[in-house]
């Protein structure tokens, strides 16, 4: 009978109930029927693995992991020195710009750093050239902190200034970013080139002949009184035949362009519509963060990448074909339009940062006013339905009702969860200005709409006076929530039934209800107050608690000022050390930079807290780019709240997500960016375990993947039956229900599930969300275990390069194509086998070295058994990797920390090189490298050939600077892309 690895934790199948749990090896009790030594045994066959694909058994173990590498470019532009470190995803690197064949005219001689000029020179070079629709080509200029974007361009607008183009249109986010502009002229040695801000213009002619116009995306779309608008002045100037500069700074403000997404802003059809009036001319989008998703991609219609002359007829096939390949597609975009010409992305270096989750872990004061909030929501619940069955119009009323109702949950517990975690942020900054550091909070809430609309209605308040205690309540925001909505959409019944609570009842109870105060105030006062902190958000009023705790209504502006000019003045109480915390929103932050600048009086390090995620990966890298610059005398340090509520995770989630998307396709890796890759709920994956979580809980069928928390241990909650019951009623009280097991696929939505369960007391809501990851990693484990999980890049061990075939040119930049066949070392050397025990001892689940009972050829054989919880375990030994034939019955544990195990090992691995070996350990595969995208057709049939190939998968060879496409083998791709020709 066949011996078992050391598991204390493996699938086992009740005989009587038929399900499938993953238990302790101690625990002989079936959690379901509560059966004692009930569980079928279960043959070795049953749990092996399948064998692993053969490039994940010949990834490079042992290689450098490195996410970036130093920024080196041509050797042209290796001088003058940039200031900074300025560093570049290692995968990126593997992939080459173009020749540069554009010979500039003035541009050497403008103060540029060489990687400035460096790409200056190729968006130069790429202006030469035309897409499929005879457009002048356009470049994205990813370029991030750091790396002087900004100067840059003005080096651009000069080389153009020389030949003669002297018009140009600078569009960016914010009306004082013009000094910005003027600076980055004047760095450049353009001083003569003048900056004209349209907002400052009347609507009349102009009344210029040349320079460069600035304005913002507002400004684009904007029109006076007699409906001459912005867009027809800028077309008029600019004129018939215009080559000159349109730069979209911030380009990302553009990229609700997207007809699949509804309707598109009113300032994504005027960036669309404007190059479109405009074909010649030079386009620069320019933005670290331009695309956060594919589908925000279609202002950039100057690339190239869909219509005329590509795979892809219309942004809309684009689109659909790239999210088919998942982030896997997003890496290769990347690739694609960097070996082309069209992109370049660095950032300056991140050495010594450190980006850390911190959990604001709950008392039981915020736990029991979650609780009772969570309760008062299912109360309004039940109300709501009482009372819209009183309506006469019951389908018109509660349609609109329950709309308001969910957005007006989800809004109030983003709210609370904010709020819980402004101790543990206080904590944090007193301790940071303790060490001598000062601190940076992000938040993006600041309650001025509320402040605003209850000061216009009540009369009894005053600037600088004393407000009244049911004023401030009312203006906290999870409370101003609650009465809004109350007070709006709550029906009025002519004739309530007894049971009914009235409008006025409702109202009451929510005065009376124990909530947070605004988390922004309450920031300020803790950290004290005003004079200590310097505030720089969009608020022009706030409220101030005195030195006798007397809450006082206050504006932040003075007569004659705006609050642009007013979060300057706090910028540099900060930046002089006046103050030594800042607290920015997104409405306030935007171009402001607060790092540590050797200049600056105030050149502590920066410690970084994130209060509240904004809702996009964009504004995520922006904001965490305001304390990161370059000039600055140390890096700062990162730290991203989150409290232990698992609802809270739908924020994080949705960030997680956007940012691996971001990384993907800004940066050609999905792993570059904050480390919330954790938190990435929103997959595939996170579907599949929504549906078995929702099986399990409302129906008795289905297959339990996981034990459900607290199923084991707990007293309170000991059997699967008391944890589902709990778990229905829970979900109940958040309007989720059985019907939703019959409906589409769409009802599996990862961040409705986390939105609901917000509103669910604590301890039932963490462990509903605990279920829900375990069956998350249960899947991923299973797929990682088969050889199918996109795990993004992988290194691979190749011993040769066999061939090398160019099949393809891209006429516009000269770039091509090339089908690589490598042969790959397939065995394990002795690090990489203890690097790969270690990794398996860290998930607790035992596995390890064993030697054969028997000689062979003199010698005993060793192998490495990891544990997996997923599917049993899978046998890796010296000389090819992943060994489904052996039967561990002839292998006995050995303890590899008494010396016999190593010896044996790499004598296997050095006798696998010998020429009778060297074909049973060795693979060859074929990789794509080069101009990616107009093969795309092809690329997808070779990919189809090989039924198992279920996702695309990227290489990296001996971690050399090389990257490619793994197509499934070398005789395939050369007949798919036979039509090719060099």
């Amino acid at each position: 009978m066949s011996t078992s690895p050391p598991n204390p934790t493996l699938p086992r199948k009740c005989s009587d109930c038929k399900k499938t749990f993953i238990l302790p090896t101690s625990c002989v009790v079936c959690p379901l029927c509560l059966q004692d030594d009930n569980f079928m045994a279960m043959t070795e066959t049953e749990f092996l693995n399948q064998p692993l694909k053969e490039v994940e058994d010949h990834k490079d173990d042992s290689s450098d992991t490195t996410l970036f590498t130093k920024y080196r470019g041509a050797k042209l532009y290796r001088k003058p020195r940039h200031p900074g470190r300025i560093i570049e995803t290692a995968f990126l690197s593997g992939v080459k710009l173009p020749r540069g064949t554009y010979v500039p005219n003035i541009l050497h001689n403008s103060s540029l750093s060489g990687i400035q000029l460096e790409a200056a020179v190729h968006i130069c070079q790429r202006h030469t050239q035309k897409i499929g629709n005879g457009a002048t080509a356009g470049f994205l200029l990813g370029d991030g902190t750091g790396v002087g974007k900004g100067r840059t361009i003005a080096g651009v607008i000069r080389e153009n200034w020389s030949h003669g183009r002297k018009k140009s249109l600078w569009i960016s986010s914010n009306s004082i970013l013009n000094l910005d502009v003027r600076r980055d002229l004047d760095d450049v040695g353009a001083s003569s080139i003048s900056v004209h801000p349209l907002n400052t213009l009347s609507y009349d002619e102009l009344g210029i002949t040349e320079g460069v116009i600035f304005l913002t995306y507002s400004c684009l779309i904007a029109s006076n009184k007699n409906d001459v608008t912005r867009m027809g002045q800028l077309l008029k100037w600019c004129g018939t035949g215009f080559d000159g500069l349109i730069i979209f700074d911030e380009s990302q403000k553009g990229k609700n362009s997207n007809p699949k997404k509804g309707k598109p802003t009113k300032a994504a059809e005027a960036v669309c519509n404007i190059q479109i009036k405009l074909p010649n001319a030079r386009v620069v989008y320019s933005s670290a963060t331009g695309a956060s998703e594919p589908r925000d991609m279609g202002y950039m219609v100057r690339l190239g990448l869909w219509g005329d002359g590509t795979c892809f007829p219309d942004f809309g096939a684009f689109i659909d074909n790239i999210e088919k390949g998942d982030v896997g597609a997003l890496e290769l975009v990347a690739m694609d339009m960097k070996a082309r010409g069209m992109y370049i992305s660095r950032t300056l270096s991140y050495e010594g940062a450190d980006v850390a989750i911190v959990v604001a872990v709950l008392n039981d004061k915020m736990i029991d006013m979650y609780k009772k909030a969570a309760e008062f929501w299912a109360f309004l619940l039940e109300a709501l339905k009482v009372s819209i069955e009183h309506l006469p119009n019951t389908v018109k009323a509660s349609s609109s009702l329950w709309g308001q109702y969910w957005a007006s949950h989800q809004n109030f517990f983003r709210h609370m969860s904010t709020s819980l975690k402004v101790s543990t942020a206080v904590n944090l900054s007193l301790l940071a200005i303790d060490k001598y550091e000062c601190v940076v909070i992000g938040l993006q809430s600041t309650g001025e709409a509320r402040l605003s609309e209850a000061f216009a209605k009540d009369k009894a308040v005053s600037e600088d006076k004393a407000v009244s205690e049911d004023f401030e309540k009312s203006v906290a925001p999870t409370r101003a929530i609650l009465l809004k909505f109350v007070e709006e959409y709550y029906p009025e019944v002519e004739h309530p039934a007894a049971a009914m609570k009235g409008k006025r009842e409702i109202l009451e109870m929510i005065r009376n209800l124990d909530l947070p105060e605004n988390p922004l105030d309450e920031l300020i006062h803790e950290l004290g107050g005003p004079e200590k902190v310097a505030e720089i958000t969009g608020r022009k009023a706030r409220l101030v608690r005195d030195t006798s705790e007397n809450v006082i209504y206050k504006k932040r502006i003075e007569k004659g000022e705006t609050v642009e000019m007013v979060n300057m003045k706090e910028r540099e109480n900060f930046m002089d050390g006046r103050k030594l915390v800042a607290i920015v929103s997104d409405a306030g932050s935007t171009g402001v930079s607060l790092q540590a600048h050797t200049s600056a009086p105030n050149n502590k390090r920066r410690v970084h807290l994130t209060l509240e995620l904004p809702w996009s990966a964009d504004r995520v890298i922006q904001q965490l780019g305001r304390t990161h610059r370059s000039s600055q005398a140390s890096v700062p340090s990162y730290r991203i709240l989150i409290t232990n509520l698992g609802g809270e995770r739908r924020f994080v989630s949705t960030i997680a997500k956007r940012l691996q998307s971001l990384g993907a396709l800004t940066q050609g890796d999905r792993r570059v960016g904050p480390s919330l890759s954790a938190y990435n709920y929103d997959s595939i994956y996170g579907t599949q375990a929504l549906k078995h979580l929702y099986t399990v809980i409302m129906t008795k069928d289905g297959l339990l993947p996981v034990l459900p928390p607290g199923c084991v241990s707990e007293p309170k909650c000991n059997t699967v039956k008391h944890f589902t019951t709990q778990a229905k009623t829970a979900l109940a009280s958040v309007g989720i229900s059985e019907d939703i097991l019959h409906g589409a696929d769409d009802n599996y939505d990862i961040g409705h599930f986390l939105n609901r369960i917000l509103g669910i007391a604590p301890l039932t809501q963490n462990r509903l969300f605990d279920f829900f990851v375990d069956i998350l990693n249960h899947l991923i484990r299973e797929d990682r275990d088969k050889g199918i999980l996109g795990t993004g890049i992988v290194d691979l061990k190749a011993i040769a390069r066999d061939s090398k075939k160019k099949i393809y040119v891209d006429l516009p930049s000269a770039a091509s194509s090339y089908l690589y066949t490598f042969t790959l070392d397939g065995r394990v050397s002795w690090e990489a086998a203890k690097s790969m025990r270690v990794r398996n001892q860290k998930l607790g689940v035992g596995g390890g070295f064993r030697r054969s009972k028997k000689k062979h050829d003199g010698k005993r054989r060793v192998i490495l058994v990891l544990v997996s919880l997923a599917s049993g375990y899978k046998i890796v030994c010296p000389t090819s990797g992943n060994c489904s034939d052996i039967s561990l019955e002839n292998y006995l544990e050995v303890d590899e920390s008494l010396g016999k195990v190593k010896p044996l090992w790499e004598h296997e691995y050095n006798a696998a090189s010998s020429c009778e070996q060297a074909s049973s350990s060795t693979v060859k595969v074929n990789v794509l490298a080069g101009v990616i995208l107009p093969l795309w057709t092809a690329i997808e049939k070779a990919v189809q050939v090989e039924q198992n190939q279920k996702r695309l998968c990227i290489v990296r060879c001996n971690n050399k600077k090389f990257a490619g496409l793994l197509l499934p083998n070398a005789a395939i791709a050369e007949t798919v892309l036979k039509d090719y020709p060099p």
